[in-house]
């Protein structure tokens, strides 16, 4: 019946939010050492088609050490495991973020070469042991929230945006540990994507999280708007 439909969608949604948070946690306990090492931090590891995509942060490094920045943005190689060339496919247009693409492979490992011949390792979780069946849509709206008051005005943010039109939702949850406490968590077009710091300020969350979702999003989606949760589309 309906009512054993939803509390099975319920259930499967909270698994996913476990099972997210817990491979964010794996990304974010190397924070620190990425930090203090003056390298890329990766931010998110996300399934694409046969292999992965891994975004990196490096305005903490533009931020400190220009060389070292100019080092890694320009010059550095990267390889999926030990040997397969990894695919740099993109940077953004403030040159912050550096997304770096195995195509056909799910590695344990992604490898850096810096040009003086440095290199540093990066452990991959496997992003696959989250499944995820990523959902068609014409528009896909993106927010980030961290606190109650914006927790709360999420079910009115997602009402408003299917009306004019949004049909998914990613909503990027700071410092929410707790699942039970998500509204919406049964409706199968909210996607609840667990995103914790532990760097604070030093780390640029909302620029993570943005990209985390343009490129989560941008193969299912003909389009993706980003917002705030005060921000409304017009």
């Amino acid at each position: 019946n309906s009512s054993s439909g939803g509390s099975l969608s319920k259930r499967k949604q909270k698994n996913l939010y476990e099972c997210l948070d817990d491979l964010q946690t794996r990304l974010n306990q190397n924070q620190s050492e990425w930090l203090d090492s003056k390298v890329p931090i990766l931010s998110s590891v996300i399934p694409h088609r046969d292999g992965i995509k891994a975004i990196f942060m490096l305005k903490q490094i533009r931020q400190t050490d220009i060389k070292t920045y100019d080092s890694f943005l320009k010059n550095a190689t990267w390889y999926c495991d030990s040997s397969e060339p990894a695919v740099v496919i993109g940077r953004d247009s403030h040159m912050n973020t550096l997304i770096v693409e195995c195509p056909n492979a799910l590695p344990s490992n992604l490898k850096v070469v810096e040009d003086d011949n440095t290199v540093h390792h990066y452990a991959i979780p496997d992003p696959g042991m989250c499944p995820w069946q990523m959902q068609q849509a014409t528009l896909s709206a993106c927010t980030m929230i961290r606190g109650q008051s914006a927790l709360d005005q999420i079910p009115e943010w997602i009402a408003y945006h299917s009306i004019v039109g949004f049909e998914q939702f990613y909503i990027y949850a700071n410092e929410v540990r707790n699942h039970t406490k998500l509204p919406l968590g049964d409706k199968s077009n909210v996607h609840w994507i667990p995103f914790q710091d532990k760097l604070g300020k030093k780390f640029i969350m909302q620029q993570a999280m943005q990209n985390d979702c343009i490129h989560r999003a941008r193969n299912v989606s003909s389009w993706v708007g980003l917002f705030d949760v005060d921000e409304y589309f017009q």
